[in-house]
Protein backbone atom coordinates (compact mmCIF):
# COMPACT_ATOMS: atom_id res chain seq x y z
CA UNK A 1 0.00 0.00 0.00
CA UNK A 2 1.17 3.41 -1.05
CA UNK A 3 0.91 5.61 2.27
CA UNK A 4 2.64 8.62 0.76
CA UNK A 5 4.03 10.60 -2.31
CA UNK A 6 5.74 13.43 -1.87
CA UNK A 7 7.45 16.13 -4.35
CA UNK A 8 10.79 16.35 -4.78
CA UNK A 9 11.18 18.39 -7.74
CA UNK A 10 9.99 16.32 -10.86
CA UNK A 11 10.58 13.61 -8.56
CA UNK A 12 8.54 11.95 -6.06
CA UNK A 13 9.28 10.62 -2.75
CA UNK A 14 7.03 7.14 -2.66
CA UNK A 15 6.88 5.33 0.70
CA UNK A 16 4.58 2.72 1.45
CA UNK A 17 4.02 -0.33 3.50
CA UNK A 18 3.47 -4.41 2.62
CA UNK A 19 1.84 -7.19 4.73
CA UNK A 20 2.55 -11.20 3.38
CA UNK A 21 2.43 -14.06 5.72
CA UNK A 22 5.70 -14.95 4.99
CA UNK A 23 8.89 -12.71 4.12
CA UNK A 24 8.67 -10.08 1.28
CA UNK A 25 11.41 -10.19 -1.14
CA UNK A 26 10.41 -7.60 -3.58
CA UNK A 27 8.26 -4.42 -4.29
CA UNK A 28 7.95 -2.56 -7.22
CA UNK A 29 6.30 1.13 -8.10
CA UNK A 30 5.63 1.62 -12.22
CA UNK A 31 7.75 -1.62 -12.25
CA UNK A 32 10.74 0.26 -10.30
CA UNK A 33 11.84 -1.50 -7.47
CA UNK A 34 11.60 0.00 -4.23
CA UNK A 35 14.09 -0.17 -1.52
CA UNK A 36 12.86 -2.42 2.32
CA UNK A 37 13.35 0.41 4.63
CA UNK A 38 12.28 -2.46 7.61
CA UNK A 39 10.85 -6.01 8.01
CA UNK A 40 9.42 -7.87 10.84
CA UNK A 41 6.76 -10.66 11.20
CA UNK A 42 5.53 -9.96 7.15
CA UNK A 43 5.17 -6.36 7.34
CA UNK A 44 7.45 -4.08 5.22
CA UNK A 45 8.16 -0.37 5.37
CA UNK A 46 9.44 0.40 1.53
CA UNK A 47 10.08 3.73 -0.62
CA UNK A 48 11.45 4.59 -3.45
CA UNK A 49 12.83 8.19 -5.35
CA UNK A 50 11.24 8.06 -9.17
CA UNK A 51 10.68 10.40 -11.49
CA UNK A 52 6.81 11.56 -11.68
CA UNK A 53 4.50 9.62 -14.36
CA UNK A 54 2.98 11.68 -16.78
CA UNK A 55 -0.18 10.63 -15.91
CA UNK A 56 0.14 10.99 -12.03
CA UNK A 57 -0.50 7.04 -11.52
CA UNK A 58 1.17 4.81 -9.26
CA UNK A 59 0.77 1.51 -8.99
CA UNK A 60 2.92 -0.59 -6.31
CA UNK A 61 3.43 -4.35 -5.93
CA UNK A 62 4.95 -7.03 -3.43
CA UNK A 63 6.12 -10.11 -4.10
CA UNK A 64 7.11 -12.99 -1.62
CA UNK A 65 10.28 -15.42 -1.51
CA UNK A 66 7.95 -18.25 -2.58
CA UNK A 67 7.46 -15.63 -5.98
CA UNK A 68 3.84 -15.19 -5.14
CA UNK A 69 3.04 -11.67 -6.13
CA UNK A 70 0.13 -9.65 -5.20
CA UNK A 71 -3.05 -9.84 -6.97
CA UNK A 72 -4.46 -6.77 -6.66
CA UNK A 73 -1.62 -4.62 -6.45
CA UNK A 74 -2.56 -0.91 -4.90
CA UNK A 75 -2.84 1.74 -7.23
CA UNK A 76 -2.72 5.38 -7.08
CA UNK A 77 -4.82 8.03 -9.12
CA UNK A 78 -4.76 11.55 -9.73
CA UNK A 79 -8.05 12.87 -8.85
CA UNK A 80 -10.42 13.89 -11.33
CA UNK A 81 -11.29 17.88 -12.00
CA UNK A 82 -15.13 18.42 -11.70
Amino acid sequence: MITSITSEGARRLVRGVSHDNGEIATITVNGHPATIIAQHAGVADWTLTLDGPASGHYVAQATDRAGNAELTPHEVRPHAEP
